[in-house]
């Protein structure tokens, strides 16, 4: 049975998701993983005002592209480089990867190192600024829940060492730590 230690659901536009989204990429301390189905290159500088006001300095942030459309893995890749220069050239130059999952996928997810899930319809590489269209989600913390949609994630996207990493990462919250007091 699955516990969550925090739970907020919010319906309404991509600002109200976007506002989410912010919460647990700020909260992060090393990494995060957000997963998206869709990519559109027009809107790559709203993505950059996100990453420049939610990622932490010192903290890395792999976007998957779920590529659900009928794309080749091959044009996933290139369709992903090409966001990422559209991020660099309209001013970001943080630790940032995007990359085609080997699985097509339709799901929306983010994960960051510390615990905190969100799972939603937004598609956050895609979406229109300022869209009227109603999205939902529900922003989780909760270690075990965290650590279980990752596992998933793995398994769509076999062999990402990125997500390998955030899973040790994650698995590293729940191991007790013993304190040492002098006499």
């Amino acid at each position: 049975q699955i516990r969550a230690d925090f739970l907020e659901v919010e319906t309404g536009t991509e600002y109200h998701q976007q506002t989410l989204l912010k919460k647990l990429v700020r909260k992060t301390r090393g990494q995060c993983v957000i997963l998206s189905s869709f990519l559109h290159i027009d809107f790559a500088d709203d993505i950059t005002e996100f990453l420049n006001d939610a990622l932490p300095a010192n903290s890395r942030m792999l976007f998957l592209y779920g590529h659900a459309d009928d794309s080749s893995y091959s044009e996933a890749e290139a369709n992903a480089d090409k966001y990422l220069s559209a991020i660099r050239i309209n001013g970001n130059a943080g630790k940032i990867e995007i990359k085609p999952t080997r699985m097509k996928t339709h799901a929306k997810i983010a994960v960051n190192d510390q615990g905190h899930c969100w799972v939603g319809s937004y598609n956050l590489l895609s979406g229109a600024p300022g869209s009227e269209t109603t999205e939902t989600g529900i922003l989780i913390q909760s270690t075990e829940f965290s650590k279980t949609v990752v596992d998933k994630m793995i398994e769509w996207d076999e062999g990402n060492q990125t997500l390998i990493e955030l899973q040790k990462r994650i698995e590293s919250l729940n191991v007790p730590t013993l304190s040492i007091r002098e006499k």
